[in-house]
């Protein structure tokens, strides 16, 4: 860490400062300035993304629920752009949610790549594919809400959010699919409550 902070200090632009940036991250996941630093080397060094990609896999499922290296992955996947392997993340995505399905900063880093890269394309399907496993999974009906209220009219509905036929069609999905699985289920009524209170309805009567 003194090794660290002396070259944090002279701001020293280098591979052996980059690859000192690993060494502190494996032994203090949280500390930004190493990450923050590691970006400002990425771009100073002309480092190859994808090889950064290769590493942030490798240790992704024993910092999943560090801040910094989602953080960090969405800057890099910035960069990368519509070039970046969006298959590969949809895949690595799927091995964090193997081992925790309510991951809140895996969850929020997918819903920023798929409206970044408009990937609304079978979003709907693995949604629910997820609940039929955990239909009380707050996590999985909170992505629900976001595909239906943030892609393009159309796409899931074909009518626009907040209307009375729009509302009237996730009252009606909640009642005849998923109704009789958990009528005590939380998180099925915070969905229909979030429906309804962004309704036309709702804005008009306030």
């Amino acid at each position: 860490m003194g090794f660290f902070r002396a070259i944090l200090a002279k701001q020293e632009i280098s591979d052996r400062a980059f690859q000192l940036t690993k060494e502190v991250i494996r032994f203090s996941q949280g500390n930004y300035a190493a990450w923050a630093y590691r970006r400002k080397l990425i771009d100073a060094l002309k480092c190859p993304l994808s090889e950064e990609f290769d590493w942030l896999n490798s240790i992704g499922l024993d910092m999943e629920k560090n801040y910094q290296i989602w953080h960090h992955r969405r800057c890099v996947a910035e960069i990368i752009g519509k070039d970046m392997d969006l298959e590969g993340e949809m895949a690595f995505l799927g091995s964090i949610f193997s081992s925790d399905a309510k991951n809140y900063h895996a969850w929020t880093y997918r819903i920023w790549l798929v409206e970044r890269f408009q990937l609304w394309k079978d979003q709907m399907d693995f949604a629910e594919n997820l609940l039929d496993d955990d239909v009380e999974n707050n996590s999985i009906w909170s992505y629900r809400y976001f595909l239906l209220n943030a892609s393009p009219v159309g796409t899931f509905s074909t009518h626009a959010p907040g209307t009375p036929e729009f509302v009237g069609e996730q009252v009606k999905y909640v009642m005849e699919q998923r109704w009789t699985e958990r009528m005590d289920n939380e998180a099925m009524w915070v969905y229909l409550r979030g429906m309804l209170a962004n309704s036309e309805e709702e804005a008009a009567a306030s």
